[in-house]
């Protein structure tokens, strides 16, 4: 899994939630959770980088399987 190296948190207030965004910045993908400001900044920062990391992982997974599979049609 390929491990963010720098990530930059934006945070939306909206009435009685808030976005938060997280976007990597080596690859520029970008994951939102929505959650309630009561549980405060450092807990909801921590929900969108595991799901940022969960992201890449899965993009990672991906590409090793069409390198796989272009392996295995040549």
């Amino acid at each position: 899994m390929k491990e963010p190296r720098e990530v930059i948190f934006e945070f939306y207030h909206a009435g009685a939630y808030v976005k938060v965004s997280a976007i990597d910045t080596d690859t520029m993908i970008e994951v939102a959770i929505v959650g309630d400001p009561v549980a405060g900044e450092e807990a909801l920062k921590r929900v969108a980088l595991n799901k940022l990391r969960y992201r890449l992982s899965r993009l990672s997974e991906s590409q090793a399987q069409r390198q796989d599979a272009k392996g295995l049609v040549a």
